[in-house]
């Protein structure tokens, strides 16, 4: 089983946002403290993130994967909603930044329904990158019936928003890659709200998860972990991250990019 490594951009500054984020945020960081999930040095460097206006850690997950020899990819927002608030200025940066240190890059969707919308987030993609090669996947992983069809029709490689434990297929001319392990998934198992587990109930559930899908024969498992979350102030998450890369070292499973794994299915049907 090869693992494909990627990071959805949902956030670049705190200030930004002019929802409810926040609040909920800082309620929850105090339930998470007050049940003893979240320590008081957490608490504070969260605080602080607020105060400084970051919140992401895209130079600082990077430089991790670089060390790891992960060809991560990164899929950003050409548009906003549902919490993804930042520019298309910051997106411009960020996207050249990425690309510039050597990764694979793609959309972070919005629009999901309507194919003009859907068009338009291709479009400033293919523009940043002077090239039609990337795939995309919906923020929240939002998605219709005629989602896929619809997305094929934009010009995508490949989407990755599909919840299955299936191999990757193909449609006509774009790839599907059904997403496997997500980092809020493990961390709320069955839609709970607020932490309640440690670090070695995290690593039994993802060593669970791992053996369901090699019992189920997952040739490429895809595996999302959040930018937002590789900082001190998610220590658990970013522990939980890192231990995850050397497990996975540990099997002996080797890290491989979508683009890579698109060229190597289309050898096998060629």
């Amino acid at each position: 089983m090869k693992i494909i490594v990627s990071h959805d951009i949902d956030h670049i500054t705190a200030w930004e946002h002019k929802n409810m984020i926040i609040p909920k945020h800082i309620v929850r960081s105090s339930i998470e403290l007050l049940t003893s999930t979240l320590t008081f040095k957490e608490y504070s460097l969260r605080i602080k993130e607020l105060i400084e206006n970051k919140w992401h850690n895209i130079e600082e997950i990077m430089s991790f994967n670089k060390r790891h020899h992960i060809p991560a990819t990164f899929f950003i927002g050409m548009d906003n909603g549902l919490g993804l608030d930042y520019s298309f200025r910051n997106a411009e940066i960020w996207t050249k930044k990425i690309y510039q240190n050597g990764f694979d890059i793609g959309v972070h969707g919005i629009a999901y329904e309507s194919q003009d919308k859907m068009k338009e987030e291709y479009e400033k993609m293919k523009e940043l990158l002077n090239s039609s090669a990337f795939g995309i996947r919906m923020h929240y992983l939002r998605n219709s019936t005629n989602t896929q069809i619809q997305l094929e029709k934009c010009g995508y490689l490949f989407d990755t928003t599909l919840r299955k434990d299936i191999n990757p297929y193909k449609l006509s001319t774009m790839y599907e890659f059904p997403l496997h392990i997500m980092d809020g998934d493990i961390m709320y198992p069955e839609n709970e709200r607020w932490m309640t587990m440690g670090i070695d109930e995290l690593k039994e559930l993802t060593i669970q998860r791992v053996n369901i899908l090699k019992n189920t024969n997952i040739e490429y498992m895809t595996f999302l972990f959040h930018d937002r979350y590789f900082n001190n102030s998610f220590s658990i998450w970013k522990e939980w991250y890192m231990w995850s890369i050397n497990y996975f070292e540990s099997l002996g499973m080797p890290f491989i990019s979508y683009s890579q794994a698109i060229k190597e299915l289309d050898e096998k049907i060629s």
